[in-house]
């Protein structure tokens, strides 16, 4: 059986009840006696706090002994944190700054602007190209127009046997300008819609198209300076010959310059998935062809059935004089509707901006 003691030194001890009556704290070598009985009159403790055996150290000695030891640094970045100043608050504006802003922001409305993208500006350079070439339209219009109203007066006047030369001169002079001047719109507006896509395979049909229609307006002025030198040489028939060939040769320009332009407004039809207007395009182009087959056999059979004296001479020639008119009329109508629904879809698909 074992108790529990205490030394004279206050270390607590735990000894055999059976040992001898005068012992030796183990801690500090003290000697003491037992008193009679089976304990001294000292502080007796419980069991689960005896003390440690002799070679443990208390907490007490061990923490006297390791003073001289290194201690163990705190984290870094707990002295970071410690040194570091706490974050400042930001101050609250007040209601008034904020409401000068708010008013500031509406009064001064913001002006976006807006950057077209390279495919953009491609388009809208076809944009403007097209609308070049419903102008040479219309300056084709106006001459066809302008000859109609003059042929009559001038067979009336040549009729007479008066004032002949000087509307002949006044025809051939506002005829060769206004011929001239639409395949110029048409050159100019060509090299516009020469910046399409590379991807549309349309730029070889339109180039070879500026080519003919550079050529139409320096055929007319040929011919209008040698009709100028007609006029002076009193009539030769060589000069006159020129003058036929040259023309022949221009409208002949114009006539190829005009299809290819209507094969790239197919191909660009195409490419931008439009398969309704290209097909409006096919029809554009035979329908123009069949006129300039139709047209000239018309009127070649009309000379020839009046040079021989028959009535049927009268007949074709208001047939040929019908048709034409019917052709003036609608195949314009329909050349202007393709022409402005290309400009609108090009717009609705690649130029407008979004809502």
């Amino acid at each position: 059986m074992s108790i529990t003691v205490v030394c004279p030194q206050g270390h607590v001890i735990t000894l055999d009840i059976r040992s001898q009556r005068e012992c030796a704290c183990p801690r500090c070598g003290t000697v003491f006696t037992l008193g009679e009985g089976v304990a001294p009159d000292v502080l007796a403790l419980p069991e689960g706090m005896a003390a440690r055996p002799e070679g443990r150290k208390s907490r007490d000695d061990a923490d006297e002994e390791d003073d001289d030891r290194p201690r163990k640094r705190k984290p870094r970045d707990d002295d970071d944190a410690d040194d570091e100043e706490p974050p400042r608050r930001r101050r609250a504006r007040r209601e008034e700054e904020v409401d000068e802003e708010v008013e500031d922001e509406g009064d001064d409305e913001p002006v976006e602007t807006v950057r077209l993208t390279r495919k953009q500006r491609q388009f809208s350079k076809v944009r403007l190209g097209i609308l070049f070439h419903i102008l040479k339209l219309w300056t084709y219009l106006a001459a066809m127009l302008f000859g109609f109203i003059t042929l009559p007066l001038l067979l009336f006047v040549w009729a007479a046997g008066g004032g002949g030369l000087l509307l002949t001169i006044l025809f051939q002079i506002t005829f060769n300008l206004s011929m001239s001047l639409a395949p110029i719109l048409g050159t100019v507006g060509s090299i516009l819609c020469a910046f399409a896509p590379a991807k549309s395979e349309t730029r070889g049909t339109i180039i070879v198209s500026v080519m003919f229609d550079v050529l139409a307006p320096f055929f007319g002025v040929l011919q209008l300076i040698m009709f100028l030198a007609y006029i002076g040489s009193g009539g030769d028939d060589r000069v006159e010959r020129l003058i036929s060939y040259m023309f022949y040769a221009r409208m002949a320009c114009t006539l190829v310059a005009w299809w290819l332009f209507q094969l790239y407004l197919r191909k660009l039809a195409f490419y931008i998935r439009e398969s309704l207007l290209a097909s409006e395009a096919l029809n554009v182009i035979v329908h123009f062809l069949i006129a300039t087959i139709i047209g000239p056999t018309m009127l070649i059979v009309t000379f020839v059935v009046m040079a021989l004296g028959s009535c049927f001479g009268t007949i074709m020639f208001f047939a040929t004089l019908g048709w034409a008119v019917y052709f003036i009329i609608t195949f314009p109508i329909r050349q202007f509707r393709m022409l402005f629904l290309m400009r609108s879809k090009l717009y609705n698909k690649f130029i407008k901006p979004p809502e």
